[in-house]
């Protein structure tokens, strides 16, 4: 688990290091800003569309913290799964691990795949 979640629970600490924390996070997650951030919650939109916009990103963040974390993509997927945040199926492991491999290695153009591409990508594994 990443020190904001940690930093998070304690709650003696003051909103400007709370504040702090969670910039930090964001960067840990999102270091190319607002921009990835949109990117990546329109791809999830589109690639698990009967789950809403909030639970997908958060489903999406914590297992790219566990896997940034973890550095093994199915320890942290095992890890994420069991907070049933979205529904499961047959495809949702292999198109987050593309995504989210394509994401750590991504740069600053943020030139991502279409979801179709992703999920393409996730048959062929």
């Amino acid at each position: 688990m990443h020190e904001f979640l940690l930093k998070m629970r304690q709650q003696s600490k003051s909103y400007k290091a709370r504040e702090k924390a969670f910039n930090e996070f964001s960067d840990f997650i999102f270091p190319y800003g607002e921009s990835q951030q949109r990117k990546v919650t329109c791809l999830l939109i589109e690639l698990f569309p009967k789950e809403r916009e909030k639970f997908v990103l958060l489903y999406y963040i914590l297992l790219k913290d566990a896997y940034m974390t973890l550095q093994d993509f199915d320890q942290a997927y095992q890890i994420v799964k069991k907070k049933k945040i979205i529904s499961e199926n047959r495809k949702t492991k292999s198109v987050s691990q593309v995504l989210i491999e394509i994401d750590c290695g991504i740069d600053g153009d943020l030139n991502y795949p279409s979801a179709n591409e992703l999920c393409n990508s996730a048959l062929g594994r």
